[in-house]
């Protein structure tokens, strides 16, 4: 996935790739505060069951507070969806900054003309 052609070719899921994973930390630190805005689950609500997707934020609130028993203990799969979402955001971290790097017009150091 190359950036070819300047920023306009980054779309929306290198935005998120890049934004999911601090918007999880953002949300912890609400939580956290007491600021957090709960929010239902909506098969919950509609089926009156748990869905395979509870307690995921649970665990990745724990997980950003250091409780890796409580995040273990709230969703099973909280650890590798934290750790997937930060190889995401460090990806698109490199692959912008590389991007930007490549792009920075640099003058070149002159070596004289050869004869």
């Amino acid at each position: 996935m190359r950036l070819e052609g300047g920023l306009s070719d980054w779309n929306w899921s290198h935005g998120l790739k890049l934004g999911l994973f601090p918007m999880t930390y953002l949300q912890s630190l609400l939580t956290q505060s007491g600021y957090g805005i709960p929010t239902p689950c909506v098969i919950t609500l509609v089926t009156d069951r748990s869905c395979y997707g509870c307690g995921m934020m649970r665990s990745l609130n724990a997980l950003w507070q250091g409780e890796w028993g409580l995040a273990w203990q709230s969703h099973r799969l909280g650890i590798v969806v934290w750790a997937v979402l930060a190889y995401l955001c460090v990806q698109q971290c490199i692959l912008l900054g590389s991007h930007l790097y490549r792009s920075t017009p640099r003058s070149r150091p002159d070596r004289g003309n050869p004869r």
